[in-house]
């Protein structure tokens, strides 16, 4: 008679068994996520996974508009901003991502009346203060530093170490200084209105008349992570650094239509080439 496993033995082949069962859970979640009719009309194939990119999608749960959330472009506040035009109750803000639904979750006639008559838009950022603000937020004040980059003392690295992080391959490994491109469900030309952060209250404007007819208050200024990031270019982005930023997110430039002069950061305006709207 042969002998029974022994326990550690006999704990391998159910470690073994529990990783099969997690890798097999999360491949068919990954393509029940591609085989969804939103990503069948519009197949997501940028660095970024499948269930992040999803949650960059709202969905208004009557199909009203569709908003394409982009990080350290005034997310918080155009969402909160959001609620407080559609009149969700305070209780219902704190938890206000549940309000909305995934792109992952509509159906095909879903996709097919939201792309036909719902309101699409989102809110973009000039690619220099985007980045400077995520570092500041996330690296400075926040506890995304790799162990690796900080300096002897503990100090966070400077603004062009971390850059120089990003183009090792970092880049794509978190949607706050992923390229703003590459988060997009969307093509560009697809979206009815493209904002710009630096001229929010403004265009904020335009998108309440097309979600909230007769909502004429400001911003609902949230910004928990604001980081001045605009006052603080010429402190922060020096030649090196801006080569580099020009180069990791030249789609960006050339979608959205901001300059590539640094000076220039704070302009809402579009290169005359620009594509943005």
């Amino acid at each position: 008679m042969p002998d029974a496993p022994s326990p550690s033995v006999h704990f391998q082949r159910r470690l073994c068994a529990w990783k099969g069962y997690l890798k097999n859970t999360v491949s068919l979640r990954k393509q029940k996520l591609r085989n969804a009719a939103f990503y069948r009309r519009y197949p997501y194939a940028q660095p970024l996974s499948h269930r992040k990119a999803d949650t960059r999608g709202m969905v208004q749960r009557d199909l009203l508009f569709f908003y394409n959330r982009v990080p350290k472009a005034a997310n918080t506040t155009i969402m909160h901003t959001l609620a407080d035009a559609l009149g969700l109750p305070d209780k219902q803000r704190a938890t206000i991502d549940d309000q909305f639904r995934r792109p992952s979750q509509l159906s095909d006639r879903q996709v097919s009346e939201l792309l036909q008559n719902g309101f699409k838009f989102t809110f973009v950022r000039n690619p220099y203060t985007r980045v400077l603000s995520a570092y500041l937020d996330k690296i400075v004040n926040g506890p995304r530093c790799p162990r690796h980059l900080r300096h002897a003392d503990g100090s966070a690295p400077t603004f062009v170490e971390f850059c120089r992080h990003l183009e090792r391959g970092a880049i794509y490994k978190d949607p706050h200084w992923i390229p703003q491109c590459w988060l997009l469900l969307l093509p560009p030309e697809a979206f009815d209105f493209i904002g710009r952060i630096e001229r929010l209250g403004g265009d904020l404007e335009q998108v309440y008349e097309r979600v909230a007819p007769g909502y004429g208050k400001p911003p609902s200024t949230c910004a928990p992570h604001r980081t001045g990031a605009t006052e603080k270019i010429n402190e922060h982005i020096d030649e090196e650094a801006a080569a580099i930023i020009q180069r990791l997110y030249a789609d960006d430039f050339a979608a959205f239509g901001y300059s590539v002069h640094p000076e220039q950061a704070a302009s809402p305006q579009p290169t005359p080439d620009g594509a943005g709207r």
